[in-house]
C-alpha cells in the first residue's frame, strides 16, 4: 500500500501467491477473454482454482485485500475506488 505525505492511502497493489503447503510462489491467471473462465495456476502445484469471469476474480481479490487492509488498520477498497487492472492480457498461447 502506498500513502502520500499526509498518510492518505493512494494505491494498493495486490499479488496472488500459492498458499498450498506454504508454497508462496506467484500464481498465473490465464484466460481467453474478460468474460470467460479465469484459471489460477501455480508453477509447482498446477491449477488452484477457477473463476467464471474477470469480475468474479476481481471481487474475490478485493474482498481478500480488504480483510488484510482492515487487519492492519488501513482504509479498505470501496465500490467508488478506481481500480486499474494491470497485465490484463489474454494468454498468447491460447487457441480460440
Amino acid at each position: 500500500m502506498d500513502e502520500d505525505k499526509n498518510g492518505i492511502q493512494q494505491s494498493v497493489r495486490t499479488e496472488l501467491v500459492c498458499g498450498k503447503k506454504n508454497c508462496g510462489k506467484d500464481v498465473d491467471v490465464r484466460f481467453d477473454f474478460p468474460k470467460t473462465v479465469h484459471s489460477v495456476l501455480c508453477p509447482e502445484h498446477g491449477l488452484l482454482t477457477q473463476f467464471p469471469n474477470r469480475d468474479a476474480l476481481m471481487k474475490f481479490t478485493k474482498e481478500l485485500a480488504n480483510r488484510v487492509l482492515a487487519a492492519h488498520g488501513h482504509g479498505t477498497i470501496t465500490d467508488k475506488t478506481n481500480v486499474a487492472i494491470v497485465d490484463d492480457k489474454p494468454d498468447p498461447n491460447s487457441i480460440n
